[in-house]
């Protein structure tokens, strides 16, 4: 027993000599946490330095631009006017000089679209100035309120004012074309030649509210008419750098705009072209940044509402000075075009647009009607008739049950206006009532004879038909 007990515990001995003796795992979150907290931090300060330079960047441009925009309100002070626009140019060229510099000599991209966009957008207060020198030379110095100081300029010779408009330009020119090629290369000439238009309406001299919103209007449908032909299509315009350049194309608009208020304050006319644009914006403008369908036609539906209050501001501006003086003409002066408006939106909202062509047609007629009732004519319910027929013939075509009922309530209204002039006539010449009744049953006998069943399959198709409309 003795024996047999050695040799076992002699054996385990020596199989435990074998086997290693090793401390417990540690966790496998404990093991790998120095590595992976090194490389976080290292992910994390490179990212750091990453964001710093964008941030510095966007910095130095919004100081850059508010500069800009304190020359314009203030002007170089200390200086003749035209020495201190001339020191303005002087640091704009500096800019792009320096956007030059940062490619050629650093290599550095991003630096140079920084500088180069900022000395482009720079445009509009250059020219700002310059048309306050034109207004000057054409009005003389006028003078202006203590807080309108910053548009009073001195008056300038022609030759010294030809010639620093020229030399302006040229230098403004390739200041222009140098910052859109840095950030739209393929449409930096197209781009260029549109933002130099667009700037050169800053020149003009007039500043009436009137004449300056019909320029608004002109440059507006411009711009909106080569972005949709040049810059709405490249892939290179469609990222954060292409909207930004797009965008800056309506700059000068705005300049125009915030102009003509310092000076005449809120007028009739602004009033009406901010709120088309207002109205622009919510149709046209909100609805690309959402796939939402149903928002989509929350913000296409409240565009009708600036986009009518616009129209009757212009209305009562070219129809006459207040609603009372044109009372008669309201209805169809004020509410026709609209609707017109509305049918034409149609075609461009969210979706089928049946419920916009439904209530444009609905508007239309309901104004043509209205004023039939309370001021009619006959050239009003000619034109009630034309719009119905219009409508009619527009439901066939699109297959709407709404335009086919509004058509034809329309043109029964405006075929029955005008019957009533021959039930006038046949009231006073009762001989010729009884004439004409015969002669129309007589008619419709020999119609019904010859046509009375293929009318009635004609119209039992068309009902067949009419159910599939929508």
């Amino acid at each position: 027993m003795t024996h047999s007990g050695t040799a076992c515990d002699t054996h385990a001995a020596n199989e435990a000599a074998h086997i290693p003796i090793l401390p417990p795992p540690l966790p496998r979150a404990a093991q790998a946490q120095p590595a992976d907290s090194g490389a976080e931090s290292a992910a994390r300060r490179e990212k750091r330095w990453a964001v710093l330079p964008r941030v510095m960047r966007w910095l130095g441009g919004i100081t850059l631009l508010v500069s800009a925009f304190s020359f314009l309100v203030s002007g170089y002070v200390g200086a003749p006017a035209l020495v201190g626009y001339f020191g303005f140019l002087g640091f704009t060229l500096l800019l792009s000089m320096a956007g030059a510099f940062c490619v050629v000599r650093w290599q550095d991209d991003k630096g140079a679209r920084t500088f180069l966009a900022v000395a482009t957008a720079f445009l509009p207060a250059h020219f700002a100035r310059l048309g306050g020198f034109v207004f000057a030379w054409f009005h003389g110095e006028a003078e202006f309120a203590a807080h309108l100081a910053l548009l009073q300029l001195p008056c300038i010779p022609g030759w010294p004012l030809a010639a620093t408009l020229a030399g302006a330009g040229a230098l403004l020119a390739a200041v222009a074309f140098a910052g859109f090629s840095a950030m739209a290369r393929g449409q930096a000439a197209r781009l260029t030649l549109c933002y130099l238009l667009a700037n050169a309406a800053l020149l003009l001299p007039a500043r009436d509210p009137g004449s300056v919103v019909a320029l608004c209007l002109v440059l507006l449908a411009g711009i909106l008419l080569a972005d949709c032909r040049w810059f709405a299509r490249p892939a290179a315009l469609k990222t954060w750098d292409g909207h930004a350049v797009r965008s800056m194309l309506h700059v000068p608009l705005g300049v125009l705009v915030i102009r003509n208020l310092m000076l005449h304050g809120p007028s009739q006319a602004i009033h009406s072209f901010l709120l088309a644009v207002l109205a622009g914006i919510l149709f046209f403008g909100l609805p690309r940044f959402t796939r939402v369908t149903a928002l989509k036609r929350a913000w296409q539906n409240l565009a009708l509402a600036p986009a009518l209050l616009a129209w009757m501001l212009c209305a009562q501006l070219l129809f006459a000075e207040s609603w009372p003086a044109f009372r008669e003409q309201v209805l169809v002066a004020g509410v026709y075009p609209f609707a017109i408006l509305v049918v034409g939106l149609s075609f461009f909202v969210a979706g089928s647009g049946r419920a916009h062509r439904t209530i444009g047609a609905a508007i239309a007629v309901g104004a043509l009607i209205g004023q039939l009732l309370t001021d009619g004519g006959a050239v009003t319910s000619l034109l009630a008739i034309a719009t119905a027929i219009v409508v009619v013939l527009g439901a066939f075509v699109m297959e709407e049950k709404g335009l086919f009922w509004v058509g034809i309530t329309g043109l029964a209204v405006g075929l029955g206006y005008h019957l009533h002039y021959a039930v006038q006539l046949c009231q006073t010449n009762l001989w010729l009532a009884l004439a004409l009744i015969g002669m129309v049953v007589v008619g419709l006998s020999s119609y019904v004879e010859r046509n009375g069943r293929q009318g009635f399959a004609r119209f039992a198709r068309f009902r067949q038909r009419f159910r599939t409309w929508r």
